[in-house]
């Protein structure tokens, strides 16, 4: 079949299936637990049956049987162990590794216009721009409800309040990404939807924009801070009453441009190519909702060891309750986030993302620095709105991005102090003012800290 068919079958899914979707919103704790073992139980049966990896590793478990309180004594699983293994983790045997990537390469250079492989899958690469690139397996059946996942909560909320609402799209230009994928369509088809790829020069972007007029905005998170900086200093003119951030860290300085151009509170996104939408703002905006009904999210230390304290956590553990294409279970995700565990409602609540382990830069005497120790000093300047920190052996070169001339020498003196005070003494500083920041060609986003 062509693309424009599965298109239209894969979206035709997601309207079947977002009723479900909105009714889990509505569970108890009990019923949610019950799910989730039910869910554990199925797609560890299911990956011991059909993978050969987990025919190993699960060879000694009951899975039918098995009890979610002892998910603890299942082994890990990293990105490395995918791409050292990605043969015996697919599910469908007809795909193979090198199958996989010729598909992808006979798309990425125009061979073939059809994205989905044999009909019925979506392939995914991700993380190419931070060194270790991973790839990943998608059924539609699957990737429907991916997809329920991202919009679940505006619906519920109600953000879709009449026919003909344009939706503007800023996400990758292409559906080697799961970005553009997954907002391709709107599940209610009276959305208008248009996508504007965020590799596009900003000043183009502003234009088309302006001429679109959108009523909502969806997008990474660093494009929406930008243009909201260019909104506040009254270059783009555009009035969305909605605008939501995903694929990119969001902190208190996006989030209080955003408030001022538009006067709204951003709704934020997490998610992966890997495991779904893990968390979603709704209209209260107490933090993100962990999506505790398909993936099983543990909070770890540096050593993946289980941390009592939510706010000690470097890592995460994922169980992907949904993927039966390419199951991971007890997958490292590097992202630092505390969750709250013991919260009253139903889900649990997460909040922003501030960075992933992986960006902490290592210089001698194996000093370690984290990355917050850039991004706060820089915070305290309203008029930054993008940047980018590429360290080097003794220091670090830092790009900035914004309308109006820096201070260049006080933010380098701000940032050496914050250096000095987290154990890097004598740190060699450059800071460069750019008129943008260059977007990974395929993703569109950017790779805020990038280690020697």
């Amino acid at each position: 079949m062509n693309f424009q068919i599965l298109e239209q079958e894969l979206f035709s899914m997601v309207r079947d299936k977002m009723p479900t979707h909105l009714e889990h919103l509505t569970w108890s704790k009990p019923q949610l637990r019950e799910h989730q073992s039910h869910r554990l139980q199925q797609i560890l049966t299911h990956a011991k049956q059909h993978t050969h990896y987990y025919q190993k590793v699960l060879h000694d478990i009951d899975t039918e049987s098995f009890n979610l309180a002892d998910l603890q004594q299942l082994p890990i699983n990293t990105k490395q162990d995918t791409l050292d293994n990605w043969n015996d983790f697919v599910v469908d045997q007809v795909i193979t590794r090198d199958k996989a990537e010729q598909h992808l390469k006979n798309f990425r250079e125009g061979i073939s216009d059809n994205p989905f492989y044999n009909d019925n899958y979506l392939l995914f690469a991700t993380g190419g721009s931070s060194g270790l690139r991973g790839l990943f397996v998608w059924s539609i059946t699957d990737f429907a409800d991916f997809i329920c996942q991202a919009y679940r909560y505006q619906i519920k909320d109600k953000k879709v309040d009449h026919d003909g609402m344009k939706l503007a799209v800023l996400v990758s230009p292409t559906w080697l990404h799961a970005s553009l994928a997954v907002f391709y369509e709107h599940p209610n088809p009276a959305v208008e939807v248009k996508h504007f790829p965020a590799t596009m020069p900003i000043n183009q972007l502003m234009q088309e924009l302006e001429q679109y007029q959108p009523d909502q905005i969806i997008g990474y998170s660093t494009i929406i801070v930008e243009l909201s900086h260019f909104a506040n200093a009254g270059q783009l003119h555009i009035k969305p009453s909605y605008v939501s951030t995903n694929s990119e860290p969001l902190d208190q300085a996006g989030r209080n441009s955003i408030n001022k151009a538009w006067a709204l509170e951003a709704t934020n996104m997490w998610c992966s190519v890997e495991a779904g939408f893990m968390g979603s703002e709704d209209e209260q905006h107490k933090g993100m909702w962990i999506t505790d009904d398909f993936c099983i999210l543990e909070s770890v230390d540096e050593n993946l060891q289980p941390v009592a304290n939510p706010g000690d956590a470097k890592k995460l553990l994922m169980t992907n309750l949904l993927n039966h294409s390419f199951p991971l279970i007890r997958y490292v995700i590097d992202d630092s986030v505390s969750i709250n565990n013991t919260t009253d409602n139903t889900y649990r609540l997460a909040g922003d993302i501030r960075c992933r382990v992986t960006d902490w830069f290592i210089y001698h005497e194996n000093i370690k620095i984290n990355p917050m120790t850039f991004c706060l000093p820089l915070e305290e300047y309203e008029e930054i709105h993008g940047f980018q920190v590429q360290q080097t052996p003794s220091g670090a070169v830092i790009n900035l991005v914004s309308n109006v001339a820096l201070d260049l020498a006080a933010i380098k003196e701000s940032i050496q102090h914050a250096l000095e005070e987290s154990g890097l003494k004598n740190a060699k500083i450059e800071v460069k003012q750019l008129a943008e920041i260059a977007r990974h060609d395929e993703t569109g986003k950017i790779k805020r800290f990038i280690a020697c």
